[in-house]
């Protein structure tokens, strides 16, 4: 009786293997799926990984009461993208409060490259906005104005941030690399093995202890 609960209690042992392989593998596959969503759109939002520090808190700026107040690197950011319909985009202009996090495109040393900093000041322009963005790490963040009603403006406002998590981003970062994502499948694989292997001894046992 006693190999039949000893072989029960490492068949207990597996399945727990197997249930916690089965949920990484699952998460895994879930943060693969966000991944994809970087870079493209889904239902109106996007997503980004931030890999500047020019939004990581400085204790001297105050950003209180807001809903996105650090953001370090390798966050991932939920963008809710700028509609494309005129009426749409300016409904989203309306919306705008000072303190808001924006993704956007902003021209620099004759490059274009994506931002995200935060509203530091709405003001009106002709019949657009002029918005003033900044990030929270203090001067070296700099400061980048967009006018919506600049046709000729390279710079352009892609979304508002609207959540933001620095574990999900580090744990992109970590499966883009393929070693990490082998050997998270490859530890699935020997459990579920383990599992077979076990339960096959298991029944073995359990027919000799019948006979």
């Amino acid at each position: 009786m006693g190999k039949t609960k000893d072989g029960h209690a490492g068949v207990r042992k597996v399945i727990h293997m197997i249930i916690f392989a089965t949920l990484a593998l699952a998460a895994a596959g879930a943060v693969l799926a966000l991944q994809l969503l970087i870079g493209d759109s889904l239902f109106g939002y996007g997503a980004r990984i931030v890999m500047s520090s020019s939004m990581e808190h400085d204790p001297n700026v105050n950003v209180d009461g807001e809903d996105i107040k650090d953001i370090p690197v390798q966050s991932l950011i939920v963008i809710e993208l700028m509609p494309d319909r005129e009426d749409e985009r300016q409904e989203f202009y309306r919306q705008l409060q000072v303190g808001d996090v924006l993704t956007f495109s902003y021209r620099s040393a004759g490059e274009s490259i994506i931002i995200t900093h935060r509203v530091q000041e709405i003001g009106h322009s002709g019949e657009g906005y002029r918005i003033t963005l900044r990030g929270d790490s203090g001067n070296l963040a700099g400061t980048q104005v967009i006018d919506t009603a600049d046709a000729d403006s390279e710079s352009r406002i892609i979304g508002k941030v609207v959540y933001c998590s620095h574990a999900l981003g580090v744990l992109i970062c970590i499966l883009r690399e393929p070693p990490f994502f082998i050997t998270v499948c490859a530890i699935a694989a020997a459990a579920i093995l383990l599992y077979i292997r076990k339960k096959g001894s298991a029944s073995f046992i359990k027919q000799r202890t019948l006979l």
